[in-house]
């Protein structure tokens, strides 16, 4: 239970997410101090959190940092995904490794409904084409990098319904 308390400061500290003038946050700090470990855990927590800044994620000059504790990009962290790096971060974090595996797997779980999203906005496509339709620009026109920037617009709610309503299309076009 400390080490969560700990963990939590820390991070909140580093996001600024909290006034640390509040008298809660002083009392945690003020509870921390008085106790060599606990001192000890929040030091390993900072250490953690600087060498989580100092990984890059994507092209974009995001850190690690800005996407997992930030929560700045999860797109971004979405198409690294099932990069071995970003998987060997929940190993190589233990303070941070329950927070890190869970949000792996939200964003594990965004990319399969961004290509699922994809492969469903192209099924609808095709099988709504015909042969007047080859000359005018369409989906099937936009680069597939492009078409992930286009759906990444959307919850993940909407990425949900956008597939189950592909599934309906493809129902009523085949009856």
């Amino acid at each position: 239970m400390m080490k969560l308390l700990v963990t939590n400061i820390v991070k909140t500290e580093h996001c600024n997410a909290v006034d640390t003038n509040l008298s809660g946050f002083i009392q945690n700090k003020r509870l921390i101090n008085e106790s060599e470990d606990l001192k000890e855990l929040e030091q390993q927590c900072h250490k953690e959190i600087e060498e989580i800044r100092s990984i890059s994620v994507g092209e974009n000059g995001k850190s690690f940092f800005d996407i997992f504790v930030l929560q700045k990009d999860i797109n971004t962290l979405a198409r690294c995904a099932n990069n071995p790096n970003i998987v060997l971060c929940q190993d190589k974090f233990s303070m941070y490794s329950s927070f890190i595996e869970k949000f792996i797997k939200e964003v594990k779980a965004r990319a399969k409904l961004l290509q699922g999203a994809v492969e469903s906005m192209d099924e609808i496509f095709e099988s709504n084409q015909d042969s007047h339709q080859e000359s005018h620009i369409s989906w099937f026109h936009l680069p597939q990098e492009v078409r992930l920037m286009v759906l990444e617009n959307l919850s993940n709610t909407d990425l949900t319904k956008l597939q189950s309503l592909q599934k309906q299309f493809l129902c009523l076009y085949l009856s």
